[in-house]
């Protein structure tokens, strides 16, 4: 990917209709097959590793900056 990619949030949307909201993300692979991505967990501020087959999602959307609200 060249340059650093990290994003405030990242919702990745599953055929079943779920949604799951990655916050503090910095994308480590973007290809035609795979998302992964470093984040913090929201349960326990740990940082970890997702990786999703983009063959088995949806969709994904990212916002850049951390929302006004939050600041």
């Amino acid at each position: 990917m060249g340059e650093e990619m990290k994003f405030y949030s990242i919702c990745i949307f599953t055929p079943a209709g779920h949604t799951f909201t990655f916050q503090d993300v910095e994308l480590l692979c973007d290809n035609e097959s795979v998302l992964k991505f470093g984040y913090t967990a929201m349960s326990d501020d740990k940082v970890k590793v997702g990786i999703f087959l983009k063959h088995q999602i949806v969709g994904w959307s990212f916002t850049h900056v951390m929302p006004k609200s939050k600041r």
